[in-house]
């Protein structure tokens, strides 16, 4: 048992990287800060007395004593083929139809880019009655459970009763804010912080990613030769469902190493989860040319006998020396079809089935870490390492592939696959949170955000469709017009505020409690007008001045009536992977703004 440091020091990080087809939990305490302490779940419910680093990010609801707490997780699921089991509900926090009320849809698109596929039967279904974070903060309510459980395996109860945990989960760095702000909010209804002293920090995939692999591959002990200052590298973190890369460059070396973002972020819904729509598209055409009917979901839908050992056929993939070209035979127990070259209850895929399964997902991948080097490029830098990460940089096919691409004038670049990639977000986690924001310097803002303004009207400028007459001062302004406070690449650390000026009137008497709506724009020049398509609305900023005496507010008259007026601010504070808004006023902070995404 690890031995605790004194109480009024102690704390526990956990590290919870809720994947789109996997979950992995990893633990520290403040005691050590070292890579070699962290500590990973591998013993989960239904594994029996097999060791895995994570366990499937799927749930099955129920009745009666099969299901004492309305549900059954992971691989604690019963083998039955009449049980629904719901996958890549995930997605469906961050899907055109959730993030953004729909408005931005080419911002995180699930399979909205995807004109080619879509979701296989089964699969990002949700029951009845339910919406997604729902279900999300019912599968993670079983991840908490267990984790307290094997914390107190592991410390011993008595110490996990009586310390602070740090949650620090994990989120993909292309989500969109209300996507991040939906998954904080599953996990705090699953559990997660609801005893007194814990708390819920959030941190980008490929940022906790990069800590992990920093640590453990260029410790200044071992190969800080590797690295020098200016180096860049692009951090691939390519997982079930999204791969987000950032680039790096190397700021510092000694007598910490530190890193700042290069270039703005990027990344897709690429992940390995659509090898197998690829797969089931396949699976589709072939029995429709063949003529045969519709076959059960039970035999090729989630947790089926198929695509289990297609899982297998896909991990497996482009392993070996010489790799495996032979075609796989994978259960499909439906009527033998020489047309479907199905056989004995048996699906043929050949090798180049398989390869085109990969190919667009594969492409995609190249696509993103090309335009990684190339932004780095043009600013004058160049990109010495690929380092890649997660559940499908585990694949020795994508590896190779990455490892034999030449990238345009760079030619071939190392790629480098640390130890431990499958449970690298979920490591990184913890160190990030043992070691505080050492790592990385600076980041670059992944989109612009600004809220309305009102501007006097310029014929030259502004369009009749948003001219108004201001109730005020009788002059004609321009609504719908923008104030960016802060711009896509900007760089943004967590000392750096950002600040939106808010000047507003009210009655002597009223409590003043003002809102403000934060809207964004994703593309690379932001739009100047609210009407224009690119613009969305974010959040609602509620900034509650009700404690301010009256005395504070200056007086102001609009027209024969006599008001009370308050300049303040909301300010911003850009996080790993949230946002904190405060309001300010005269340099006073007046607390957290609520805010209603």
């Amino acid at each position: 048992m690890a031995t605790p440091t004194s109480a009024d020091e102690a704390r526990l990080i956990v590290g919870v990287d809720y994947g789109t087809t996997f979950t992995g939990v990893a633990h520290g305490h403040t005691g050590s800060k070292t890579v070699e302490s962290i500590q990973v779940i591998n013993s989960w419910p239904g594994h029996g007395n097999t060791n895995e680093d994570k366990t499937p990010s799927q749930i099955a609801y129920g009745s009666g004593d099969d299901f004492p707490n309305g549900f059954r997780w992971g691989s604690d699921i019963p083998i039955d083929k009449n049980l629904v089991r719901h996958v890549w509900v995930k997605l469906l926090l961050n899907s055109p139809s959730t993030a953004n009320d729909g408005a931005n849809m080419n911002a995180d698109p699930t399979f909205a880019n995807k004109p080619t596929i879509k979701p296989p039967s089964g699969y990002m279904a949700l029951p009845p009655g339910k919406t997604a974070i729902d279900v999300v903060s019912d599968y993670l309510s079983g991840v908490y459970a267990h984790t307290l459980d094997r914390l107190s395996q592991h410390y011993g109860k008595e110490y996990v009763d009586v310390t602070p945990i740090e949650f620090v989960l994990t989120v993909p760095a292309i989500w969109s804010d209300k996507a991040r702000n939906l998954t904080k909010e599953a996990a705090k209804r699953a559990g997660f912080a609801s005893r007194k002293d814990d708390r819920i920090k959030l941190v980008s995939e490929p940022e906790a990613a990069a800590i992990y692999t920093i640590k453990s591959t260029f410790d200044s002990t071992r190969n800080a030769s590797q690295l020098q200052v200016g180096d860049s590298f692009v951090m691939v973190d390519a997982g079930g469902g999204t791969v987000d890369l950032i680039t790096y460059e190397v700021v510092q070396t000694e007598p910490e190493l530190k890193i700042a973002e290069k270039v703005v972020g990027s990344g897709g819904n690429c992940g390995s989860t659509f090898i197998d729509s690829h797969f089931q598209e396949l699976l589709r055409k072939r029995l429709a040319e063949a003529g045969l009917g519709s076959v059960p979901l039970s035999k090729r839908g989630p947790g089926s006998k198929l695509m289990k050992e297609f899982e297998t056929v896909k991990r497996a993939y482009g392993s070996g020396d010489p790799p495996n070209t032979k075609p796989r035979y994978l259960t499909l127990n439906v009527q033998d079809n020489p047309k479907a070259k199905i056989e004995d209850g048996e699906f043929e895929l050949s090798d180049e089935e398989i390869k085109e399964t990969f190919r667009p997902i594969i492409d995609e991948i190249i696509a993103l870490v090309s335009g990684q080097i190339t932004q780095v490029y043009k600013q004058g830098g160049k990109v010495k390492h690929i380092l890649l990460v997660g559940g499908f940089g585990e694949s020795d096919y994508l590896y190779k592939t990455l490892s034999k691409f030449a990238w345009g004038p760079f030619g071939q670049i190392d790629v480098i696959r640390p130890a431990s990639a499958w449970s690298a977000v979920a490591r990184g986690a913890v160190l990030w949170g043992l070691q505080g924001d050492l790592v990385v310097d600076k980041r670059r803002c992944r989109r612009h955000y600004g809220t309305e303004l009102l501007k006097h009207f310029d014929p030259m400028i502004h369009s009749e469709l948003d001219a108004m007459i201001s109730t005020f001062s009788g002059l004609k302004m321009a609504k719908n017009q923008i104030s960016w406070i802060i711009n896509r690449g900007d760089n943004t650390d967590s000392n750096k505020r950002f600040r939106l000026s808010c000047v507003t009137s009210f009655n002597r008497g009223e409590k003043l409690i003002h809102t403000t709506q934060l809207v964004a724009c994703d593309s690379d020049e932001p739009a100047n007008n609210l009407r224009d398509k690119e613009v969305y609305d974010l959040c609602l900023l509620t900034a509650d001045l009700s404690e301010v005496p009256e005395r504070e507010f200056d007086e102001c008259q609009i027209g024969n009536n006599t008001f009370l007026r308050a300049e303040f601010s909301i300010e911003m504070t850009f996080l790993p992977a949230d946002i904190r808004f405060e309001t300010w006023f005269k340099g006073k902070c007046y607390g957290a703004v609520r805010t209603r995404y």
